[in-house]
């Protein structure tokens, strides 16, 4: 009987960094006492840049045989994780990088002592809450992953699983120091909809003793690999109007290198544009 295969579950990576498009860099491979259970179970897997899809033999044995058989197994699969993205942290939201060096991520349906549950993270968002310490896992690493996914197969497993990251939100805070920008009279940053503006103009003093007018966003500003497009630099504003001379249409997102921490007793990120 020729083997036909049908989706058993898909577990999807995404991102709000890259807003309608998919992550780059993770690799998602079985360990070894995986590679033994698919064979044994007729399973398959197909990995792409942000997923893995697991499909079942439907004429295992000479028999078929539905999913909620092979679900009644009882058994878990464990793949292991690595990301390449070596700036992945810094546009990464609800995560302490400290926490890093000796955890790895854990995605996994299992929680208190086997109780199964409907999602593999501990919120709608991946955070802090998901990492482990490395000693936790009961496995030797040659080199530490990125991160472990344990699905246990049982009879309510859904057939789509996500693993959400969410883009870190800072305090956008532009720094005009073009002698043209500066002489801008009555300049405003404003969102083009809302048309919020940002706190400022403030005189700045760079460390190499220029001056420069700063902006700063008076809420943080969720950081994306596409161009936010939503801020303009005007001149001439009229704040009771909202209006004002367009000079920069469309002003460019911060680069997720270059985060900082603003002074103070709470602990606030920022980016910096220099225009």
């Amino acid at each position: 009987m020729a083997s036909t295969y049908d989706k058993l579950t898909e577990v999807i990576i995404t991102h709000t960094y890259f807003p309608g498009e998919i992550p780059v860099g993770f690799t998602v491979l079985p360990d070894d006492a995986t590679r033994n259970l698919l064979l044994r179970l007729g399973l398959v897997h197909k990995l792409s840049a942000n997923r893995i899809i697991l499909y079942y033999d439907a004429s295992f044995a000479g028999s078929p045989r539905t999913r909620e058989q092979v679900l009644s197994n009882d058994d878990t699969l464990v793949f292991v994780l690595a990301n390449a993205d070596g700036t992945f942290l810094n546009y990464t939201g609800n995560i302490e990088t400290e926490n890093i060096s000796k955890s790895v991520f854990l995605f996994s349906n299992v929680v208190n002592e086997g109780e199964v549950r409907e999602g593999l993270t501990n919120a709608t968002y991946v955070s802090a809450d998901d990492l482990v310490p490395v000693e936790q896992t009961g496995r030797s690493f040659f080199s530490k992953p990125f991160g472990l996914l344990s699905i246990r197969l049982h009879k309510e497993l859904g057939t789509l699983l996500n693993i959400r990251f969410q883009a870190k939100a800072t305090y956008w805070r532009y720094i005009l120091t073009s002698e043209h920008l500066k002489t801008l009279v009555n300049p405003a940053v404003v969102h083009k909809e809302t048309r919020e503006t940002f706190i400022g103009p403030e005189n700045f003093l760079l460390p190499d003793q220029r001056e420069a007018i700063v902006f700063r966003s008076a809420v943080p500003v969720e950081i994306t690999a596409l161009p936010n497009k939503s801020f303009q630099l005007l001149e001439n504003y009229e704040p009771a109007s909202g209006k004002g001379r367009v000079i920069i249409g469309m002003m460019p997102n911060p680069n997720n290198n270059t985060i900082s921490s603003l002074p103070g007793g709470e602990k606030l990120n920022y980016s910096e544009i220099f225009l």
